[in-house]
Order: C-alpha cells, then sequence, then structure tokens
C-alpha cells in the first residue's frame, strides 16, 4: 500500500514561522514511530514531506523537502493524487486537521483518521464540552474567557480554545489572579476551565463507527510552574488495571462522536468520584510512541485493520500492560 505520512509539524506547515521546540520533538517522535510500524508490517510504500530546515532523515520513506507553507500544501495535494492512503498527523489548531482531512477525502484517497466533522467538534474545546455533556458524559465545565468565570475552589486553567498539548496553558490558584491577568492579556478565542484535583490521564483508544476499544490507560507527568502547565512525558499503560474500569467511557465518548476513527486521544482526570474528560484528541498523540512496547502488538497494524471491518472486538484481553515511560524533551 502506498501511505502518505502527512506530519504537520515537521513536514512544512510552519514553514513561513517559528517552530514550537516542544511541538516539532513531539511531532519527530510521532512521525518515526508511525514509520517503522508501518515498515514492519511489510508491502508499504511510504512518502512524506520535511520542512528544510530540519536536517535529513534516516527513515525508510521517500521525503521531499519543502521550503514555505504554501510550498507545503501544494506538494501535499500532489503527493495525495499518488498515494492510496494518507496518515495526517496535524494539530487541530486553525482548523489544520480539518483541512488536510478535507483535502484527502476531496482526492477521493483513505483517510486513515477521522472524519472532519468529528474533528471540528472535538478541536474546539467549548464545542467538545457541549457535545459530550449532552450525552450525559462528565467533562470539565468550559466557557470562554471574558464571560463569567465558573466557580472552583482549586483554582482555574486558562488555555486555547483549540489548542494542542501545553501550549499556552495557564493556571492560576486565586479569583483575583486570574482576573488581573484577563485585563492584561489578549484573550480571544481562549477557554477558562475550573481546576480538577486528580490523577491527570489518558486513554489511547482505538475507534470506529461508533465503536471503541481502549489500548491504554496513561498517566500525564504534568507539574505547574509560574502559573504555567507543563507536561514533561507521558507513562503508557501506568494504569492498567483501570482499563476495563474505563471502558464505558471511551464506548460513550465514540457514540457521541461516531465520526472519530483509528487512533484517538482522550485526556482525562481521574477522581475518586469517576473520570472527567478534559478533551479529544482525534488524531494520534504522544503516547503512541510507546504504545507498540507497551500492548505488544503493533498500533498500525491494529489502526489498518479497521479499514477491513475489524471494531477490535475481543482484542483487550489479548493485549500486554507493560508500563512504557515516554519522555518529552524539555524546552530550551
Amino acid at each position: 500500500m502506498r501511505i502518505l505520512v502527512c506530519e504537520f509539524i515537521t513536514g512544512g506547515g510552519l514553514s513561513d514561522a517559528p517552530i514550537p521546540p516542544q511541538l516539532a520533538a513531539e511531532g519527530m517522535m510521532m512521525l518515526e514511530a508511525v514509520v517503522k510500524d508501518l515498515t514492519a508490517l511489510g508491502g508499504m510504500a511510504l512518502s512524506t514531506t520535511r520542512d528544510s530546515r530540519f536536517k535529513p532523515w534516516a527513515l525508510p520513506l521517500r521525503v521531499k523537502e519543502v521550503s514555505s507553507t504554501e510550498v507545503a500544501w501544494a506538494q501535499w495535494r500532489l503527493m495525495i493524487d499518488h498515494a492510496e492512503a494518507v496518515w495526517p498527523i496535524a494539530p487541530e489548531t486553525g482548523g489544520v486537521l480539518e483541512r488536510l482531512s478535507r483535502l484527502i477525502l476531496e482526492g477521493r484517497r483513505i483517510l486513515i483518521g477521522s472524519q472532519p466533522e468529528a474533528v471540528a467538534i472535538a478541536a474546539s474545546k467549548l464545542a467538545t464540552a457541549r457535545c459530550l455533556k449532552e450525552h450525559g458524559i462528565a467533562v470539565v465545565e468550559t466557557v470562554a474567557a471574558g464571560s463569567s468565570i465558573p466557580d472552583s475552589d482549586r483554582g482555574w486553567v486558562v488555555k486555547p480554545d483549540d489548542g494542542t498539548g501545553c501550549e499556552n496553558i495557564y493556571y492560576f490558584k486565586e479569583r483575583e489572579d486570574l482576573g488581573r491577568w484577563l485585563e492584561h492579556r489578549p484573550y480571544a478565542g481562549s477557554v477558562i476551565q475550573p481546576y480538577i484535583a486528580g490523577i491527570p490521564a489518558s486513554l489511547s483508544l482505538l475507534c470506529r463507527d461508533g465503536a471503541a476499544r481502549t489500548l491504554a490507560c496513561n498517566e500525564q507527568l504534568i507539574e505547574i510552574k509560574d502559573h504555567r502547565l507543563h507536561c514533561s512525558g507521558i507513562v503508557v499503560n501506568a494504569m492498567p488495571g483501570d482499563r476495563d474500569r474505563l471502558e464505558p467511557l471511551a464506548l460513550e465518548i465514540a457514540r457521541a462522536l461516531p465520526g472519530l476513527w483509528g487512533y484517538v486521544g482522550v485526556d482525562i482526570i481521574v477522581t475518586p468520584a469517576g473520570p472527567v474528560v478534559i478533551e479529544i484528541n482525534p488524531r494520534l498523540t504522544t503516547s503512541y510512541v510507546g504504545l507498540k512496547a507497551s500492548i505488544g502488538r503493533n498500533p498500525a497494524g491494529l489502526i489498518l485493520s479497521l479499514l477491513q471491518g475489524d471494531n477490535g472486538s475481543g482484542m483487550s484481553s489479548s493485549l500486554t500492560d507493560e508500563p512504557v515511560k515516554v519522555m518529552i524533551p524539555p524546552v530550551c
């Protein structure tokens, strides 16, 4: 199968702008993991693009160098025409993942990812919260910055509505500090969520047509410094005993957003009262990097098997539960 692996950050999507070091590191980690997993399956002809500011990669695939964002999008259009399937690895920010997904479908190629309509909802924390709440799923209260601040006895988190990772996420313990920050910083396009105490975690899901299977329950290594949230890494399958307990939540999310397809990451807080959903990532997350070593199966193979109609029934019992730590290189 001819597959274009389109990693946005390292592949030229930001060629006309500075590249955030942490996003570049995570993008490269995911690209390498996907390419290695696809190569191990055999019978794959892989291709991608590379921002000309990066050094050549020692990866087993055809690479087209691009020098500007405009060139990158033009090149992706051409490469989509010559591929049978396209695997987009891109942030939701600015509608990028939705645009890329629509481009793939317009080219009548197989989209290894979620449908654009599901991506559009998951890209917005406000829209996600509304959708999940309508389906009776426990989700953190989310309001647009500038509206009434929700009640909280543990502080508040301010983040971009369509942000990715821990980029530009702020924490304020006191309402007065939050108010002063809002007075002096542009906050258009941001949301406020009450801070929830518990274990920062994530689910690595395999989704298809309203069904889901949980591949791993991961712990996120998050700390707060100078009003900022920082993620130094993830322990993949740090919580294997919670997989069965959290499986109903995975199914509820898939039913609420049936357009979710393939690998989906869900950020949650595990509290004594149960899990609370923070956001949905309709794409690969950094947890994918440690997934193969953790579950003892090739995750790319599991994802491609969805194309043949396999929804992963009975798969969970065949997975191993080896915790694997994935560290994110620090921003210098």
